[in-house]
């Protein structure tokens, strides 16, 4: 059963330097009990994504903002301020990236997971620390009671993300947002925060999603894979397919800069040639044809639509319409471009 439907979502943000188009399109949903990895590059959209589902937003930056986002039954574009402030922790959560920086470096750990138990359960104070202090002990944290009276500053990195947990779990939502749930921890912390995100979503039966450039974390962790690219899901599908039979040039090209065992100390390690566009400006074409070794002329043109890849795996790529050349043709035609078409553009793009 779906429990969280984004359908055909732009977002336009107001900067300094005038409107983003961050969202073009982004079309996703999880399942209920699932755990969803939404992947890509620094800047393509993921926390803005998440962070729009949760109204996080104000009305000041919005330049606009389009589609629907269903939840349980509802679209939460079009509930006021007072619902959705009561939906967010109680129904859906969200661990954000730093946990430096999440907690309030002027309150105990214990008052901090307390106030997110206030907010939505009617309890006493004394009631909602003792189930802090149970949050902090069912997510690892030694000695709970201790941690509880402590400030952020006297926990380490991995005790302060595992106190950021316990917060978002606090009212038991039944979705889940880890957004780079690791980041500027350790290998070995790491490994025990996935772990108990993984523990914690069998206990709950709740859906995640998580949000990560580390392909390595996705395999070991999701269900379903989301592959995100200035703004727009590129290729979406099952953990097997993505990582056995991936069909979007970009995907091959995050997956081909994973360090392998069998890579030589003499070789460098893979890096995708050139940079994600610019959001400000238009993109009519697939925002990825700059960078890539197969790129037609019909991409710097057309926007893609999602192409059938596999079973319930789906892919925003022009090699994949049935009077595409194959990919070895496509390349060639790219390398022995001298002269542009009709069109102006290089004959290797036609």
């Amino acid at each position: 059963m779906t429990l969280l439907e984004i359908d055909n979502l732009h977002l336009g943000l107001r900067t300094a330097d005038g409107i983003v188009h961050a969202l073009h399109g982004v079309t996703l949903h999880v399942d209920e009990g699932e755990m969803l990895a939404v992947v890509g590059e620094s800047g393509c959209g993921k926390t803005v994504t998440m962070q729009t589902v949760l109204g996080l937003f104000s009305a000041r930056e919005i330049a606009y903002r389009q589609g629907r986002i269903g939840f349980a039954g509802r679209d939460l574009l079009e509930l006021p301020e007072d619902e959705m402030r009561r939906l967010r922790g109680s129904q859906i959560a969200m661990v954000f990236q730093d946990p430096m920086t999440a907690l309030n470096p002027t309150l105990t750990i214990g008052h901090q997971i307390g106030e997110a138990i206030l907010a939505h359960r009617r309890v006493s104070r004394a009631a909602a620390m003792r189930q802090a202090v149970a949050l902090l002990s069912q997510v690892g944290v030694p000695q709970p009671e201790m941690r509880a009276a402590q400030y952020p500053f006297q926990l380490s990195g991995g005790l302060r993300q595992r106190a950021v947990i316990a917060s978002a779990l606090a009212c038991g939502p039944r979705l889940l947002i880890a957004d780079e749930p690791t980041t500027a921890l350790d290998v070995t912390i790491q490994a025990q925060i996935l772990a108990l995100l993984r523990s914690l979503q069998r206990q709950y039966g709740m859906a995640i999603i998580l949000v990560t450039h580390d392909l390595g974390v996705v395999a070991e962790m999701a269900d379903r894979v989301a592959v995100m690219y200035a703004g727009r899901i590129v290729e979406e599908g099952p953990i097997d397919a993505i990582f056995s039979r991936p069909s979007h040039p970009y995907t091959w090209g995050l997956l081909e800069c994973l360090p392998r065992l069998t890579t030589l100390r003499s070789q460098k390690l893979r890096t995708i040639e050139g940079a994600p566009p610019d959001l400000a400006g238009p993109l009519p074409g697939c925002a990825f044809a700059d960078r890539c070794a197969h790129a037609m002329s019909v991409c710097w043109e057309y926007l893609p639509p999602m192409f059938d890849a596999g079973t319930k795996h789906q892919s925003a790529c022009w090699l994949l319409h049935p009077h595409a050349a194959p990919i070895a043709e496509a390349t060639r035609l790219r390398q022995s471009a001298s002269a542009p078409d009709e069109k102006g553009l290089p004959r290797g793009r036609a």
